[in-house]
């Protein structure tokens, strides 16, 4: 897979040489019209290589919808109660008086 990258990036780099003009190698190169690429060492003899799409024929992506936000939830103010006591006094119960003998 990296291979076949790097075999595009090469063929694309002496194509824009070429069209600029400035490599003398890119222009002999696009001159000829041998169907075969030069082969470097160690590099594969591609054949053909395959047209990719052009990006104007893609299909248009989905549009996703938009999640509706939902608001912050604020706490009202509460309202000012009377505080409650915390400890309950102690309530004094009716003790009976002791047995008589």
């Amino acid at each position: 897979m990296a291979r076949n990258t790097y075999t595009c990036m090469f063929i694309v780099a002496i194509i824009s040489l070429a069209l600029s003009g400035k490599s003398e190698a890119g222009r002999n190169l696009l001159q000829t019209n041998t169907p075969s690429f030069p082969t470097i060492p160690g590099m594969p003899n591609i054949p053909n290589i395959p047209s990719f799409p052009k990006i104007g024929s893609m299909p248009p992506m989905p549009s996703i919808p938009t999640i509706p936000t939902i608001p912050k939830f604020t706490m009202p103010p509460m309202p000012s109660f009377p505080k409650i006591p915390t400890s309950i006094p102690s309530i004094p119960f009716f003790t009976p008086p002791p047995p008589k003998n």
